[in-house]
């Protein structure tokens, strides 16, 4: 059987339309299907779940290390703080572990150990997070030592000034762990004061 072929005659070449019906427009102009949609929120929920754990896992690793930082840097603030007020004090008041007062000449500085925190002039000295549990200060009050002479050729004596010294002790606490630390500094003239 002969098969017969028909062309059209308004135009030489015939195109083709391969798109399915009800779908118009390029695939650019369709957008997306509801499954590329859904596939596309999970992995990009995925991808964010998994940024997160490594997010907070890492701020677990991190937050002892950075209390113990923040622990040093309040410990080695306090206790400068401490001794430079307490070397230029002209007299010291000291009620137990609680209160310290300093005249300084000029004016007072008082330091209070109360509820966990320790203030200078009513201001707290170290974050929230971490806490005062112990505040101390000790004064040599002796202002003449004899001692024997070297080379001891006479049982004589000889009187010298011994240098008024004070040491602080600190200890704070946090959440993962606590730091002590202490100094001494040698005092100028002190001059008796009781307010």
């Amino acid at each position: 059987m002969p098969q017969h072929i028909a062309r059209s005659t308004s135009s030489p070449t015939a195109t083709v339309d391969t798109r399915p019906r009800g779908r118009t427009g390029s695939a650019s102009e369709d957008g997306f299907t509801i499954v590329e949609l859904v596939v596309g929120t999970l992995i990009a929920s995925l991808i964010a779940a998994l940024a997160w754990a490594g997010y907070a896992s890492t701020s677990r690793l991190l937050a002892p290390w950075q209390e113990h930082v923040e622990m040093q840097n309040t410990l080695h603030l306090v206790l400068d703080r401490l001794q430079q007020d307490a070397r230029y004090a002209e007299a010291f008041y000291l009620t137990g572990d609680s209160l310290l007062v300093m005249d300084l000449g000029t004016r007072l500085v008082t330091y209070r150990h109360q509820d966990q925190q320790l203030r200078r002039d009513s201001v707290s000295m170290h974050s929230a997070g971490l806490e005062v549990t112990e505040f101390s200060a000790a004064f040599t009050t002796s202002d003449l030592v004899t001692q024997p002479t070297h080379p001891p050729a006479t049982d004589s004596l000889r009187s010298i000034w011994a240098p008024h010294l004070v040491r602080f002790a600190i200890r704070l606490d946090g959440r993962y762990q606590s730091l002590e630390g202490a100094t001494s500094t040698t005092l100028r003239h002190i001059r008796p004061w009781s307010p």
